[in-house]
């Protein structure tokens, strides 16, 4: 889509943003709406394999106004404070620590395209990932999931009493998200409700 001119008085060029890179925008602003670090589109959490979706859990799900396009969201739970630097890696600053990031990025990108790529084995192996990747209950993320199905199903009010059970045990984003949606609506979902909030 055409967003506007850049430019001076002298030359004018017209840019141009791919809805994929306005949606990847909206995913950074939202993390704060859902209280997670890490919001990911469901084109990403389908190309994963069923191991590595495992890690994933669905935080939200919309339409703007008056378009069809679906957006569902996940999110993977990650505590970016465990994450701790190496000495080597405080060393570098300035220009090559850029340049530092911008090969690690590329490497990244090369074993991504490699077809023989497990996503689900790199999570454990990574002693990086393996660091930030929050250890929530099997049980909790669990209940989770199925709470977000009452909250699709339009059951709102078994919904609101089993997120609420998860924030007894725990803070979490997704459960307060969630709720508040609800709350916004006095836990009754509006009319033909088929789990799709509609923005404005």
């Amino acid at each position: 889509c055409i967003e506007g001119a850049i430019g001076s008085s002298h030359k004018i060029d017209a840019t141009y943003l791919s809805h994929h890179v306005n949606f990847a925008s909206t995913l950074e602003e939202k993390t704060k709406d859902y209280g997670v670090v890490l919001a990911a589109s469901q084109e990403f959490h389908d190309i994963c394999s069923a191991k590595a979706r495992k890690y994933f859990r669905q935080v939200d799900c919309y339409r703007q106004r008056g378009s069809k396009a679906v957006r569902r969201v996940f999110t993977v739970d990650v505590d970016t404070s465990r994450l701790v630097p190496d000495e080597a890696s405080l060393a570098i600053t300035g220009k090559d620590n850029y340049k530092t990031k911008i090969n690690e990025r590329l490497k990244n990108l090369v074993k991504i395209k490699d077809p023989n790529y497990v996503m689900a084995v790199r999570l454990k192996q990574d002693s990086d990932l393996a660091a930030v990747l929050k250890a929530i209950p099997k049980k909790i993320v669990g209940y989770y999931k199925k709470m977000f199905g009452l909250y699709s199903r339009g059951e709102w009010q078994s919904a609101k009493r089993g997120l609420n059970k998860i924030l007894k045990r725990m803070k979490d984003g997704p459960s307060m998200f969630l709720l508040e949606v609800m709350r916004s609506y006095a836990f009754k979902p509006p009319k033909r409700w088929k789990g799709v909030r509609v923005l404005d």
